[in-house]
């Protein structure tokens, strides 16, 4: 599992590479929730996935390039840019580490 660093903007976009794949993310700030694009490689896989507690960004396993990206809300709430880094966090978890947890 790696965490990854977000800020406490509305609207943020970054690069990170994970298991030997660069992924782009964008994170958008609507109204009172956050959307996601996700980007592996150049590739969209999946654009405006509305950001939901412990649900996978990518919904479907095909759209996974060696892992999936999750929220952690110790607060309770849908992720939301002024909690990122505070009580939310977004965490990337490998293929391998979700076939261990039994949830792969």
């Amino acid at each position: 599992m790696n965490k990854i660093t977000l800020q406490n903007i509305p609207n943020q976009e970054f690069d990170i590479t994970l298991d030997e794949v660069d992924y782009t993310i964008r994170l958008r700030t609507v109204r009172d929730f956050t959307l996601a694009d996700i980007e592996a490689n150049g590739e969209l896989l999946k654009s405006g996935v509305r950001c939901v507690p412990g649900i996978p960004l990518l919904p479907y396993k095909y759209l996974t390039r060696g892992g999936n990206f999750f929220f952690l809300c110790l607060d309770g709430n849908y992720p939301y840019y002024t909690q990122f880094e505070v009580t939310q966090e977004l965490i990337y978890i490998s293929d391998s580490e979700l076939a261990e947890a039994g949830n792969g």
